[in-house]
């Protein structure tokens, strides 16, 4: 709106001031039209010469002209123009000034003709002689040359032309219809009603309905129409508008406004600032400096006002609201809520249901004033802690969590011990341990290669050297083997069973009915399978079937001895029981060595060695 007012107050400012006397004479002369209009067509030869007289001579002597708009702010001689809105003296002091135009348009005074007796000079004229009655000079006419070729308005064209399309012409004829329909040159008026003019600065005006100024040179266009509220758009190179007055209005340099809200921002680009209100409650003001730098005001009244610029701000609301800038240091405070503070360095919030703070890497705050927590990123550190029941610390790979009394987990590297009752978890480099404390526990050595599983009290196990020696124990018995070592262990219960086997024995027990051993190292084997016992070795065989049945071999010399007791005994073949027993007892045909190996039957057999 006030883009628009402006130009066309501007505008009726520059082309349209009146003059008095001359506006005075044109109203009664309407009148006297409007009162004549029956007798408009008798009149108007007449008048319409008549007029055109007028405004020769009027051009002739005052270079005047009738246009209503001019703007060439010369002094009018009353009578002479219709410009309603002329200017008392002209603005623009690229044009002559009023009084060098109107010394110009005065025709040279003429000089005294030469009396054939003329006298010598600084010598007087005798008294007789008679007077010599100048006759005055014709006027000379414009030349083209007292007229530049380019022009703005008509002042520029001098008294006898006109400006057209910004050239110079020669000026036509002026017709007047009782003041009804009048025009001049480029300049047209109608029922006073319609203006128009065709120039690089004209306009067209239809009032009160339409108005529309253009501006060659500039290249801009104003419009304005008012069918019910007037609307108005403006257009240039750098500039284009658009309102409805008093509704709303919108230029892309001058700003925009809501005038019925009170709402609006006002911008002056060339002093780079800006001016607005939002309901006429809320004002404001920013600025640029040649530096680039902003500032301003801010004013709610009566709720807040503050103003800030590069160096600093403040800021105050209602009832206790605070906000201070130096450079890059913030603060706010809404007492008795928060406190709040930023820098380059850091930031922190303060409030009565906690904090947050940060300076640098390092960061830290609470909840409620119950929960705390905080930390340094530089060196990857952390804590939380909701005393006395939690407790989290951890700084790199090393942490510690505590839930009191139920979770404990401590974590490095290399090792971490976990307890969440009933579990239990422990890790030391390469050695794992876990239970279901207290029944069960297990556990594995990747780098020993050994494992171990246990139910108390029902069974153990566990294994060594990636599995080759392995160990069992239980209610029902136990076992184990060493590939190594090549042993093995076998112990079973309540019927005991026993199992040993190393390199150099086998042992086989299941009491009472069976046992068996064997010698690796002599070959020396032993079997008991209830009352029958066998028994092999490099010096011979026994055999038993408790209490009747004996049996001797002797390897080295093939002797053998059989007995059914009491019944029969044979020594070395069949033989009877007498001699048989006799020959046990007499030293043998065979020397001392038959005797020894006699005895030792003998002996194996239970029965009487001899006394020789």
């Amino acid at each position: 709106m006030e883009d628009a007012s402006a130009a066309i107050a501007a505008r009726a400012d520059q082309d349209l001031r009146p003059s008095s006397p001359s506006l005075r004479r044109r109203r009664s002369t309407v009148d006297r039209a409007w009162l004549a209009l029956g007798l408009g067509l008798v009149l108007w030869a007449a008048a319409g010469g008549s007029a055109q007289t007028e405004a020769r001579a009027a051009q002739a002597t005052t270079t005047s002209s009738l246009n209503p708009f001019r703007a060439d702010g010369r002094k009018v001689v009353p009578g002479a123009s219709l410009m309603p809105f002329r200017k008392v003296a002209a603005t623009d002091s690229t044009l002559p000034s009023n009084a060098a135009r109107t010394e110009a348009a005065k025709p040279p005074a003429a000089k005294p003709e030469a009396s054939q007796t003329d006298t010598a000079p600084n010598e007087a004229a005798p008294a007789t002689t008679a007077p010599v009655t100048p006759t005055p000079a014709p006027a000379p006419a414009a030349s083209p040359s007292e007229a530049p070729a380019v022009c703005v308005a008509d002042e520029d064209c001098g008294g006898t032309r006109f400006c057209d399309a910004g050239t110079c012409l020669p000026r036509p004829d002026t017709t007047n219809i009782l003041y009804l329909y009048y025009r001049e040159g480029s300049f047209t008026e109608l029922f006073g009603l319609y203006w128009a003019k065709k120039s690089p600065k004209g306009y067209r005006v239809l009032a009160p309905f339409y108005w529309h100024f253009e501006n060659a040179s500039a290249n801009t266009a104003t419009t304005v129409i008012v069918p019910i509220l007037p609307i108005s758009w403006t257009s240039g190179p750098d500039e284009k508008s658009f309102g409805v007055w008093p509704l709303f209005y919108k230029s892309n340099k001058n700003g925009w406004a809501l005038p019925f809200l009170g709402t609006f921002t006002a911008r002056n680009n060339e002093a780079k600032s800006s001016f607005g209100s939002v309901a006429f409650l809320y004002w404001w003001k920013r600025q640029t400096d040649k530096n680039g730098a902003s500032g301003g005001w801010d004013v709610g009244f009566p709720l807040f006002a503050g103003r800030h610029d590069a160096d600093g701000a403040f800021t105050y609301a209602l009832p206790l609201n605070f906000y201070w800038r130096n450079k890059d240091d913030k603060n706010l405070i809404a007492a008795p809520l928060f406190y709040w503070n930023k820098s380059d360095k850091g930031s922190g919030l303060y409030s009565l249901l906690g904090y947050r703070a940060r300076e640098g890497s390092a960061y830290g705050g609470s909840m409620f004033w119950l929960y705390w927590f905080g930390g340094d990123k530089k060196d990857d550190s952390r804590y939380d802690v909701a005393p006395p029941l939690f407790w989290s610390i951890s700084r790199g790979a090393d942490s510690a969590t505590v839930l009191v009394p139920f979770y404990w987990d401590f974590k490095s590297a290399k090792s971490r011990t976990l307890i969440a009752l009933p579990f239990i978890y422990n890790r030391d480099d390469s050695e794992v341990v876990w239970s279901v404390f207290p029944l069960w526990w297990a556990g594995h050595d990747s780098k020993k290669g050994s494992a171990f599983n246990t139910l108390f009290p029902l069974f153990h196990w566990q294994h060594d050297e990636g599995g080759k020696q392995t160990f069992w124990i239980s209610l029902l018995g136990g076992g184990g083997h060493d590939e190594t070592a090549g042993t093995s262990s076998l112990v079973l219960w309540p019927a005991p069973l026993m199992r040993l086997r190393n390199p150099h024995r086998d042992f086989f027990l299941l009491t009472p009915f069976i046992a068996r051993h064997e010698n690796k190292d002599t070959g020396a084997l032993t079997r008991l399978y209830g009352p029958f016992y066998d028994r092999r070795d490099l010096e011979g065989h026994t055999q038993v079937l408790f209490p009747l049945w004996w049996r001797f071999e002797d390897r080295a010399s093939g002797a053998t001895v059989s007995a059914l007791l009491p019944f029969f005994a044979r020594r070395n073949g069949a033989m009877t029981p007498a001699r048989s027993w006799a020959c046990c007892h007499s030293a043998p045909t065979g020397g001392p060595s038959t005797m020894r190996r006699g005895r030792t039957m003998a002996g194996r057999a239970g029965l009487p060695r001899s006394s020789s």
